[in-house]
């Protein structure tokens, strides 16, 4: 990704303290984690968030358990994310809604958003 000139940022619905904790144990790098707990780039977004969007989708329960263990607060865990590519020109070249727990962003279309600017 570097290579290519593409930076990894992530914005978290955690507070500032969970973020340190997180690049602390991930080894993910400080400065490209934004703190949002708040949660308003997500909902200006759009993202989902509650128990319709969470549990009741085929094969969510399984994701559940995994996310309530990350989670340090349970309604946190109702929030769903998704994955934006911005470009060098600020264009927004992909944009992937977690419509539920499991539900990701074809990690070759992101690559290929990453790699096609």
């Amino acid at each position: 990704m570097d290579a290519a000139g593409v930076a990894l940022i992530d914005i978290s619905i955690g507070t500032p303290e969970s973020g340190a904790n997180f690049c602390e144990r991930s080894g993910f790098p400080a400065d490209n984690l934004f703190c949002n707990p708040d949660r308003s780039l997500y909902m200006g977004l759009n993202f989902k968030k509650g128990w319709m969007s969470t549990l009741f989708r085929w094969g969510s329960l399984q994701n559940y358990d995994k996310s309530m263990t990350m989670q340090s607060k349970f309604d946190l865990a109702l929030q769903q994310g998704g994955v934006l590519v911005v470009d060098s020109r600020k264009t927004l070249a992909y944009f992937h809604s977690e419509q539920g727990p499991g539900d990701v962003a074809p990690i070759q279309d992101v690559i290929s958003a990453c790699c096609s600017h």
